[in-house]
């Protein structure tokens, strides 16, 4: 590559870079090269519409070869945190660009860690980008480091040192609550989205757990019957209606019940999804779950034997007597 195109390809890292640090609505990795997108120039060839920035794959592969032969030299100094100011500016831009490219790419992401223990990188901004990050593509959503980042920024802003671990308000957490559903409808049955819902209900206030489970639980509700084959989400539907079974318990007499959470009440709601999809089986993975709590082994019995015939029904009924025994 001539010094000029070089140069050329170093101003576009930069103008990128910068484009993704100013957090815009959100950020997305479209198919094709600026042929396929006649209104897009080599000075600035990024869609921004309303806020959304769409970077075509072609021109961030380009500069994520680029960008990569900047980072590397730059990689001596993390340790001792010598940076100037004009090496912390590529060293951003440089792992913004290999990152969208290459969400996979633990070095880049650990420079950027070291960015926000020196204090170069401040976390709010850095969570906004690992938002738009996460929901830029597929190959993003899925990525458990991405995730594990995430959860490492906000035990950084909220915990820190702290010794309880439950320090981060519900609003934040709905809000999280929220990438997770979008990111699972990015990738379908996202495995890793799905653990930081667990990380969510484990780090909420507990002044708040209640109302907060309570929320997290009808929404969750609502995603599985829309997404019946997910099977992640309805091990967590569980989960959270085990949680906020034991709470109901322990209540208070200033402890209002919101929602239905019992063990009759989930084994009807699995009843009614399997008699309506009688053929997704985590939908009886889900209803076996619901069983083991159900307090009447006869009536679960009578009431699953009168479901249509199928091989889901006729395992999960062999099950039942095994599981009686």
């Amino acid at each position: 590559m001539s010094s000029t195109a070089q140069d050329s390809e170093i101003a576009l890292i930069h103008k990128l870079g910068d484009l993704l640090h100013e957090l815009p609505s959100s950020v997305e990795v479209i198919p094709g090269g600026l042929g396929d997108w006649p209104s897009l120039t080599p000075e600035f060839p990024v869609l921004l519409a309303e806020g959304n920035a769409g970077i075509p794959n072609k021109v961030l592969l380009r500069l994520y070869l680029c960008a990569l032969s900047l980072f590397n030299p730059l990689r001596s100094n993390l340790r001792d945190y010598r940076w100037s100011d004009g090496q912390s500016r590529m060293l951003l831009n440089t792992t913004a660009i290999i990152l969208l490219a290459n969400p996979a790419h633990q070095t880049a992401l650990n420079s950027r860690k070291r960015l926000v223990q020196s204090g170069r990188l401040l976390v709010p901004q850095e969570l906004g980008f690992n938002r738009n990050h996460l929901c830029s593509c597929r190959e993003s959503a899925k990525q458990s480091i991405l995730w594990n980042h995430r959860e490492w920024l906000l035990r950084r802003q909220y915990i820190g040192d702290n010794i309880s671990p439950c320090n981060i308000p519900a609003a934040v957490l709905q809000k999280e609550l929220d990438l997770i559903m979008k990111c699972s409808e990015i990738y379908p049955r996202n495995y890793h989205a799905w653990a930081h819902w667990h990380f969510c209900l484990e780090m909420v206030h507990r002044e708040e757990l209640y109302s907060f489970l309570t929320a997290a639980y009808l929404r969750l509700v609502q995603w599985v019957e829309r997404n019946v084959s997910d099977y992640t989400a309805i091990h967590h539907l569980y989960n959270t209606a085990r949680r906020l079974q034991t709470i109901s318990l322990e209540k208070t007499a200033s402890l209002q019940v919101e929602v239905d959470a019992t063990p009759r009440a989930c084994f009807d709601h699995a009843m009614a999804l399997v008699s309506r999809y009688p053929e997704h089986e985590s939908l009886w993975m889900y209803l076996r779950a619901v069983c083991q709590d159900t307090e009447s082994r006869d009536r679960v019995m009578e009431r699953v034997c009168s479901l249509p015939e199928n091989e889901h029904r006729r395992r999960c009924v062999l099950w039942l007597n095994r599981s009686s025994q």
